[in-house]
């Protein structure tokens, strides 16, 4: 997941929807109710995926149930769970030795602000709202317009890859200017 990545960006990059990160990222950070649930099921829709919000009564028992990756409200933001390790209290019957760390706990895996965190999944549901966004792609799942703007994003690599190597000719250029004028003057003296 990239630096700073928002949660729309998160899912789209989790469910493998086609998308370009310019326009998905500009198209999040224009819409008007990108911080609350109703702005991202709205974009989730304006791209063709069928999303749904719902609040979960039994939070502990049904975590483990719910199609990953989701939208959870979390405190006051939204994170992008993406894996759920469920507790396994009867661990110390394990063969091979004491149970790894976490183990007995679970734990709760989710993206927030383009990071990966990881925590119990006792410290998860106190935390959480028990608020979710689910989501389905669907084979007409696509950025809007999303040809049009891959291509955009290709020319502009071009552009940019073009310009570096003429930078880099320039410099190589000037740096053999030197060289020769280098000689010259070891010559001349």
């Amino acid at each position: 997941m990239k630096k700073q990545q928002n949660t729309f960006l998160a899912m789209l990059d989790l469910l493998n929807v086609k998308h370009t990160n310019d326009f998905s990222n500009r198209f999040f950070n224009e819409h008007p109710h990108k911080h609350n649930l109703y702005g991202l099921s709205k974009m989730l829709s304006d791209y063709g995926i069928s999303n749904a919000a719902t609040r979960i009564e039994e939070k502990e028992s049904d975590l483990a149930n719910i199609e990953l990756p989701f939208v959870a409200q979390v405190g006051g933001d939204f994170v992008v769970v993406y894996k759920v390790i469920s507790p396994t209290p009867n661990l110390s019957k394990r063969e091979g030795g004491p149970p790894l760390s976490g183990e007995l706990e679970g734990a709760v895996h989710f993206l927030r602000n383009g990071q990966k965190l990881s925590i119990p999944v006792s410290q998860f549901i106190q935390s959480w709202s028990g608020v979710i966004l689910l989501a389905e792609t669907s084979p007409e799942s696509c950025e809007p317009d999303y040809r049009e703007h891959r291509i955009k994003d290709l020319l502009n690599t071009v552009q940019l890859s073009i310009l570096a190597i003429a930078v880099a000719l320039v410099s190589l250029q000037s740096y053999n200017e030197q060289f020769k004028f280098g000689e010259w003057l070891q010559t001349a003296g």
